[in-house]
């Protein structure tokens, strides 16, 4: 079956769709990745055709839109607002370039941030759609939307609260996107306009939604369609880059370090974040691995006990550190949970917040801190909470083990093998 995945985003975002579709290839299906072309080398070391979709997403990050874009916190009305400027920009031309990506495919998958587009491909092309999310945006009674995570409604009025937060920010996305995906659709595939009122929600509820996460983290509601699977986490194991030599040697000089690093976010008084994490460091005691990733954290003077690196690999190092602290990605979250080591979560915006709280629900990390709020004295009260509490270490030793035992990806590729073949003719 000639598949054509499109991945969109960051390193959390596109990672954990290359591993679905390595093992897709493995499978013996003929797989295209659509993606950045930051992320070229990634696709074509894994055995996988490369299809270049336009738009740098670190240039993204970095620009004043992007980081506005981050600075938006919880607040979805400001997320939403940024977003419409970015749609503005990339709509017309990341259809073309899904369009001409999955030309000749038999179906097509996407992450949660090229659906907007590939679903409208998938129905130009006349090919099934398959949706491979990290985060559970179908509506529910049972689970809110991840932008109101920080918000408890009273036990009366959850359920419904619950339902309505969905439908609201998915008219709120639908308002900001609909003037681009359709002039898009118009455009580039010739199709008609998406009425004003129609949902993401309504979209998907014929095709296959999986995801990518474990459902001892996220149990699926009760109310979700038959269509909607929760795999288990969809980790990465073709990447076995070494890691650098000076982090194997600082980890041999002392007790577990406490890994800090926030991955794609930046712009956000990077200087003063680092001055906030090497204090609380200071007043625990403990030692340290800052990753600067693509900005989140500054340079500083360190001392002997703190080590700065541009990126460390997360499934070597995490089990051997003794808490980790970062922004709540889902891809970060799912590899803190996976080693078994006590999490601290500082989100900044998006459905890191929903991480953060699933990570306390769970006992295996304090309550998150809001990067707005944080400072060396809350930061110091968290990591205390997380690597100095037996209780919370034996939870997350207990949530690795259970994560460690499903095979996310394995169960993913056989759901999307049934369900697209039985609509594919042979």
């Amino acid at each position: 079956m000639r598949i054509c995945m499109v991945a969109l985003g960051t390193q959390g975002d596109v990672r954990p769709l290359l591993a679905l579709a390595a093992r897709l290839h493995r499978a013996g299906e003929h797989v295209t990745v659509a993606t950045h072309r930051y992320f070229e080398r990634m696709v074509l070391d894994r055995g996988l055709r490369f299809e270049p979709i336009e738009g740098n997403p670190r240039a993204i990050i970095d620009s004043r839109l992007g980081r506005g874009w981050v600075q938006s916190g919880a607040n979805p009305l400001r997320f939403t607002h940024y977003l419409r400027t970015l749609a503005g920009s990339l709509g017309q031309e990341l259809m073309a370039d899904c369009y001409r990506a999955c030309r000749g495919a038999q179906a097509v998958i996407t992450g949660l941030l090229g659906y907007f587009a590939a679903g409208h491909v998938a129905e130009r092309l006349d090919v099934p759609l398959a949706a491979a999310f990290l985060q559970p945006v179908t509506p529910s009674r049972h689970l809110p939307s991840v932008f109101f995570a920080d918000i408890r409604a009273p036990a009366a009025a959850r359920r419904s609260f619950n339902f309505a937060s969905h439908l609201l920010v998915e008219l709120m996305f639908w308002s900001v996107l609909r003037r681009e995906v359709n002039r898009a659709r118009a455009n580039v595939l010739g199709l008609p306009e998406v009425p004003r009122l129609s949902t993401f929600a309504r979209n998907l509820r014929d095709n296959l939604v999986l995801y990518g996460f474990s459902p001892n983290v996220v149990a699926p509601p009760a109310d979700w369609p038959p269509q909607v699977r929760v795999t288990g986490y969809w980790f990465d194991e073709t990447d076995t880059a070494p890691p650098p030599a000076a982090l194997t040697t600082f980890l041999q000089r002392g007790a577990p370090p406490v890994y800090v690093g926030f991955g794609s976010m930046s712009g956000h008084q990077e200087e003063a974040l680092t001055s906030i994490v090497l204090g609380a460091l200071r007043r625990c005691g403990l030692r340290g691995v800052l990753a600067t990733g693509w900005g989140g954290l500054g340079a500083a003077p360190l001392p002997d006990d703190i080590l700065m690196l541009d990126w460390a690999p997360h499934d070597w190092l995490f089990p051997r550190t003794a808490a980790i602290v970062h922004h709540g990605g889902a891809g970060t979250t799912a590899a803190g949970l996976r080693s078994g080591v006590p999490q601290v979560i500082v989100p900044f915006f998006g459905d890191q917040h929903f991480w953060g709280q699933r990570v306390r629900e769970l006992g295996v990390g304090p309550a998150p801190v809001a990067r707005r709020r944080l400072t060396a004295a809350r930061l110091t009260a968290a990591l205390a909470a997380a690597a100095g509490d037996p209780q919370v270490r034996a939870r997350a030793a207990a949530a690795g083990a259970r994560i460690r035992a499903e095979d996310g990806v394995g169960t993913a590729v056989a759901e999307l093998r049934r369900a697209l073949r039985e609509r594919v003719p042979a």
